[in-house]
């Protein structure tokens, strides 16, 4: 796309958004033409997903106009923005796990038989047909609470595709996305694309946006930046209109001494998601793991704190074998976990800052059963801090907060119980390239300090540039052990891609190591 044409399916003029004393919008313009992908940017906290929500019905905008095919239009909720077309697919995923998968997907239009009873075989396989399309392959009568989160993500937009669209709202849709899944579904896009779908798509990954938008637009602080076509711009151009300076991402973490005691060593793990994997982690190391969907990086680090039984295999800390059948146990042997779904998993939302980081010390805060109100305040205050913790107070709730601020607090309940060894599972998943370097420093320190981290992560320049040595997976397996992170972005997706998509004989699994 060379030229702006005026061809527009949504028209949002003037919008502005009052949350008590935040204003989240303020007289913001957005415009969106048929067939386009425009690109939504900005840090967390810039009015991204209040505008998308405002366009979608679940908000209402205290000021402004929303034009829909040149018509003014006013949705009072969701529904009535669905029926004329506007779909979102939010990151927190509109999905219940208790029903199946088929049953989610066509939540909104269920098929039925003469308008009585559910045609299950007609949803079943439409159902079927649809992540397909997609390029996943899965048991449509399963239940969703079945399935990790990037696969909840593919039958979110399966769901989104069981519908007529004029406008797709994508927040974020690619966070838990590797290798051929993301391209999978920048293919998608693009058929959407040419269907003459207008396209809203928000990612902090800001290499997509080359890769699929048409144009750009940046909001700062609830205000408009700038609206562009993408076309001339670079990623450091886009960085300096998002946080209004420039950011170095070029963080490498320098390991000195290779000859370090081991802390974390794992032999012969096996259960029916991972087989027979062995490596040990060194102190002041940073290793990382790297494999596509289903390669089974999660579900390793899940058997290792004790979430999931292991059928085989065995564990050393500093050289002493422990037994690990729980998380109070990995922790008690100074093992700290920070999961990949950090809102369902990490944080109880509707808590506050201060309860959800004293979580898991609670006892060691108490005198004769009571808490010590002053010694709580004062070892909160330190981690906000420590780990520059964006908030009005401690007893604010960690549901409004911004991604990068409850990532930096599920970090700081972890880190709190004095773990020496850390499991990150894609410790920067939907968070905003200002937070991505606070992360970056937390991480540092906590090396610097002579402690070990295995890092998991879909980000191929993270593993490269934060990780010492890099571990690839693939169904369940070690397929590739880089004794430095100096291994290609080639060279980690062969050996990440399943032997089934592999069309080199030996060359995925030769058990080769640098």
């Amino acid at each position: 796309m060379n030229t702006l044409s005026d061809d527009f399916v949504i028209e949002m003029e003037a919008i502005s958004k009052n949350f008590i004393s935040t204003k989240a919008l303020d007289n913001v313009n957005f415009y969106l033409r048929r067939g386009e992908v425009n690109c939504l940017l900005g840090e967390n906290g810039a009015g991204k997903s209040t505008l998308i929500k405002v366009l979608s019905g679940a908000y209402g905008q205290d000021s402004g106009v929303i034009k829909m095919d040149g018509k003014p239009v006013m949705f009072s909720n969701p529904n009535e923005a669905r029926k004329r077309g506007i779909i979102p697919i939010y990151q927190e995923l509109d999905l219940v796990d208790c029903m199946s998968v088929a049953e989610n997907i066509f939540m909104n239009n269920t098929p039925m038989k003469n308008n009585i009873v559910i045609d299950h075989h007609s949803m079943n396989k439409r159902a079927k047909e649809l992540l397909l399309e997609l390029g996943i392959d899965i048991d449509v009568e399963a239940k969703v609470q079945d399935f990790s989160v990037a696969y909840r993500q593919m039958i979110a937009i399966a769901k989104a595709l069981s519908n007529e669209i004029k406008v797709l709202i994508l927040d974020e849709p690619s966070a838990v996305l590797t290798g051929k899944e993301l391209a999978t579904l920048f293919e998608i896009i693009k058929k959407i694309k040419h269907k003459n779908v207008g396209i809203i798509y928000i990612s902090h990954r800001l290499e997509e946006i080359f890769e699929i938008g048409d144009v750009v637009t940046i909001l700062r602080d609830g205000q408009l930046i700038i609206r562009r076509l993408i076309e001339g711009l670079t990623r450091n151009d886009l960085i300096k209109y998002m946080v209004g300076h420039e950011i170095n991402e070029d963080r490498v973490i320098k390991y000195e001494d290779k000859n370090k005691k081991v802390a974390l060593e794992i032999s012969k793990f096996t259960n029916s998601m991972i087989k027979d994997v062995s490596f040990a982690l060194r102190e002041g190391e940073i290793l990382g793991v790297f494999g596509l969907v289903g390669a089974g990086r999660t579900e390793l680090a899940r058997a290792i704190i004790g979430i999931d039984k292991i059928s085989a295999g065995e564990i050393e800390i500093n050289g002493k074998m422990a037994i690990i059948n729980s998380p109070i146990d990995a922790v008690n042997n100074g093992i700290g976990y920070v999961p990949e779904d950090r809102k369902n998993e990490g944080l109880i939302q509707a808590h506050s800052v201060k309860s959800n980081i004293i979580l898991p010390i609670i006892d060691k805060l108490c005198r004769f059963c009571f808490l010590m109100a002053k010694k709580i305040t004062e070892t909160v205050q330190t981690y906000v801090e420590k780990m520059d913790i964006k908030i009005v107070d401690q007893n604010q709730l960690v549901k409004n907060l911004s991604g990068g601020n409850q990532q930096k607090v599920v970090m700081a309940k972890v880190l709190s119980t004095g773990s020496k060894i850390l499991i990150l599972d894609e410790p920067t998943r939907g968070i905003d390239v200002g937070a991505k370097s606070e992360i970056y420093k937390i991480i540092e320190d906590f090396v610097k300090d002579n402690h070990a981290i295995m890092l998991i992560s879909s980000e191929m320049t993270e593993i490269l540039n934060l990780s010492n040595r890099i571990m690839v997976m693939s169904e369940g397996q070690v397929t590739r052990l880089f004794s430095n992170n100096q291994a290609s972005q080639e060279e980690l997706l062969e050996y990440a891609m399943p032997k089934s998509l592999s069309v080199e004989k030996g060359g995925l699994y030769s058990g080769k190591t640098t």
